[in-house]
């Protein structure tokens, strides 16, 4: 991997033109880092994650995950998705499924990882680890 492994430059992003929730927003987190995002509600933390997470697509600027810039098209969105996946806080907000473990297993299914060959790697995956092997 070259490059942070999540970089926002200069993000601008509103849901409508005249109430911007993200205005030059600029972060870089290096591999191995641990990051908190606080503030309040409304604040655009979710949005901003969703920027990261390639669901949103900014207004301006740029986001890149490992060092690649995300690109909203199915190919670049499906190179992202084996990196990056966003989890919500609340239950009723999960993209697929009735739990973490389950939205977390989604994908590597889905990109034809056997159920099986899940087993042991949810957890550390829902924790920000790696898996074992």
């Amino acid at each position: 991997m070259t490059g942070p492994l999540l970089e926002l430059s200069d993000v601008h992003f509103a849901y409508q033109p005249e109430r911007p929730v993200l205005t030059g927003v600029s972060l870089r987190v290096e591999a191995g880092r641990r990051l908190a995002v606080v503030g309040p509600n409304g604040g655009g933390k979710t949005t901003l994650f969703r920027l990261a997470a390639g669901s949103l697509t900014p207004g301006s600027g740029h986001v890149a995950a490992a060092g690649a810039r995300v690109r909203h098209t199915r190919a670049g969105l499906r190179a992202l998705r084996q990196q990056v996946q966003l989890v919500l806080q609340d239950p009723d907000d999960q993209l697929f499924s009735a739990s973490v473990r389950q939205d977390v297993s989604f994908g590597p299914v889905n990109l034809g990882l056997p159920p099986a060959a899940l087993l042991g790697r949810e957890e550390p995956a829902a924790d920000g680890g790696q898996a074992r092997p």
